[in-house]
This record gives C-alpha cells, structure tokens and sequence, in this order.
C-alpha cells in the first residue's frame, strides 16, 4: 500500500522513497527543533525512521556478489 502510494507520486523505484525519506530525516527535524518545536521535531524524526524501516523492508535483496572466479577468465598474478 505505502509503495503504490509513492508510485502515485512520482517515485518509480524504492531507491527514490528511501532517498526522500533520508533526506525528510536529515531536514525536517532540525529545522522543527531549532525554531523551537521540539515536541513536534521529535515525533516528526519518530514518524520518519518507522517509514523508513516500513518502506526498508518492503524493498527486494540487493543482488549478489559476482564471483570472481567464475565471472571472468583467470588471469596469472605475478
């Protein structure tokens, strides 16, 4: 549901939500407690680290290591 909901609004792929939920992260609060909301600042810092972890775990493995070994020729070290 959360990611259709992102879907609708322009963020094509889960790198693109975490992206603008990073940076909600890195913004919103400071500017929230340093003109004086703390309450606010804190429960806005609380609300985007639990999207993050939602949107997180929603989001597909990332693809294994390419063996070195098997994914090209074998070169002599020296």
């Amino acid at each position: 549901m959360l990611v259709q909901l992102f879907k609708r609004l322009g963020y094509h792929g889960i790198e693109d939500v975490v992206e603008f939920l990073m940076c909600g992260v890195a913004v919103l609060p400071p500017l929230l407690m340093l003109t004086g909301f703390m309450v606010g600042g804190a429960m806005v810092l609380f609300v985007l680290i639990i999207l993050v972890a939602v949107v997180g775990a929603h989001a597909p493995p990332p693809p294994p290591a390419v063996d070195e070994k098997q994914g090209k020729s074998e070169r002599k070290r020296f």
